[in-house]
């Protein structure tokens, strides 16, 4: 009998691009009160680099080894990543305050995300499957209320789904998304134990932020609430966000193979920068 052979034909995967006027961008960066000059220029430099990066890797639907898989994550994270930067970068121009330290926590988790999946390809599976514990955790939550909000998904989690959930839970050993655990993976514990905690104030809307917005006399009277940029917030995030964006970009080189060249030079640039602006802080 004749073999039959089935082939199936892999499709590239398009990449968006960003819809922000990046040249716009950048001249309204440098008019932010007494940021480093050359900042503006070598973040957008930086964000028009992984823009192109993210374009130009080829990936192909379906993937056929761990390695493609890999470099297929590492650039979907790049994405949310840049989504995160430049929403920050917006929010930096017209004046938020505990909003850029909210994007600023919600960049060290994609960070700390990015750095798992470039070091090792089987972090990806790991990171991945956490969805199965979310999706449990919201068809239990959905058993404590009589809300029409929840009647298609209890609909749905029936009991025999709800328990073979489980069971495929215990069985692969599935975990909760830990972000500590993936800072402390690559090297970022003590990140994590100041930066991160200190910006989720921002985040929950803890008594701390608030701190941000109230001016008080000698005597500690509320003068004041107010509605203004922070510059010193502006002034230290973007710096340490573009450092922390080239580490990303230089990890994603290695996982897809990607020449190295444009970016060791653009590292440097932003690196000379860089000391400026903390010499004249």
């Amino acid at each position: 009998m004749e073999q039959i052979q089935i082939s199936f034909s892999r499709k590239k995967i398009l990449v968006s691009i960003s819809l922000l006027d990046l040249g716009d961008l950048e001249s309204r960066l440098l008019n932010i009160p007494g940021i480093c000059q050359e900042l503006p220029r070598l973040t957008i430099a930086a964000l028009r680099y992984a823009n192109d990066m993210a374009q130009r890797v080829e990936l192909f639907s379906p993937h056929e080894s761990p390695k493609e898989e890999q470099a297929i994550i590492a650039i979907a994270l790049l994405v949310r990543m840049l989504e995160t930067v430049e929403s920050i970068l917006i929010l930096s121009i017209y004046g938020a305050r505990q909003e850029l330290e909210s994007l600023f926590r919600i960049f060290l988790d994609v960070y700390f995300l990015v750095a798992n999946v470039t070091r090792d390809a089987n972090f990806v599976g790991i990171y991945l499957r956490t969805d199965e514990k979310e999706r449990l955790k919201l068809m239990n939550s959905s058993e404590k209320h009589e809300n029409e909000l929840f009647n298609q998904l209890k609909a749905y989690a029936t009991d025999d789904i709800r328990n073979a959930l489980k069971q495929r839970i215990k069985d692969e050993e599935i975990k909760d998304f830990n972000s500590w655990e993936y800072a402390n993976n690559v090297g970022c514990g003590v990140l994590y134990d100041s930066v991160y905690r200190i910006k989720s104030s921002a985040v929950h809307t803890g008594a701390r932020c608030l701190e941000d917005y109230l001016d008080v006399d000698e005597n500690g009277d509320l003068t004041h609430i107010r509605r203004r940029p922070n510059d010193d917030v502006v002034n230290s995030n973007i710096p340490a966000m573009i450092d922390s964006l080239l580490r990303v970009l230089g990890g994603i080189c290695d996982v897809t193979g990607e020449d190295k060249t444009k970016y060791e030079a653009l590292a440097a640039d932003i690196d000379t920068a860089m000391q400026t602006h903390a010499h004249n802080a």
